[in-house]
């Protein structure tokens, strides 16, 4: 059911915060992470003024038999977060 619903927002574009898209669009980020959904969800959103591109990953519940964790490899400059 919640899959169903989640689908329906995603086509009527209604899935989400308004106050969540405002900072996305504001700042831009390389990636988005979310563990709000439930359920385990990959897009990539296209900036429309610049091209940027931010890779948003929504992870599922963390029961048995469900796919609750991605390893994400992120590229960084050498520095103090290498």
């Amino acid at each position: 059911f919640l899959i169903t619903v989640v689908l329906l927002q995603i086509k009527k574009s209604t899935l989400g915060r308004l106050l969540a898209a405002e900072l996305l669009n504001q700042h831009k980020p390389h990636y988005w992470f979310s563990g709000y959904l439930h359920c385990n969800f990959t897009a990539a959103i296209q900036h429309k003024k610049d091209g940027s591109i931010t890779k948003f990953v929504a992870l599922d519940k963390c029961v048995p038999g469900r796919k609750f964790l991605q390893i994400v490899d992120i590229n960084s400059d050498p520095g103090s977060f290498e």
